[in-house]
């Protein structure tokens, strides 16, 4: 029989979070701009959140995070105004991996 702890430590072990998902786009986006992460990061913070990014290389970076988390994002207005930011785009992936993650618990 499992003890709780040990079931507790898998969840989280799975659990997809929104720093994890974060750093995928930055890394990512840091990638497209010739630019480290971390920096993009801070001056992503400093200029708003807005993603600096043109939407063809966008949709790149949105392929690429899909198959990374297992997800599929829908084209919806929700989606795009999702996309804006990283924090956005994150919450959105994050969203989609724990109902993914949910249902395959089931």
């Amino acid at each position: 029989m499992w003890e709780n702890e040990t079931i507790m430590e898998l969840v989280r072990l799975t659990r997809t979070t929104r720093v994890e998902v974060e750093s995928v786009i930055l890394e990512l986006l840091g990638e497209e701009l010739k630019t480290e992460p971390g920096e993009l990061g801070q001056r992503l913070s400093a200029a708003g959140a807005q993603m600096p990014i043109d939407s063809v290389i966008m949709v790149e970076i949105l392929v690429r995070v899909e198959t990374r988390f297992g997800v599929r994002v829908a084209e919806t207005a929700p989606t795009a105004w999702a996309l804006r930011s990283v924090c956005g785009f994150a919450e959105l992936i994050v969203t989609l991996a724990q109902k993914n993650e949910a249902e395959d618990g089931d």
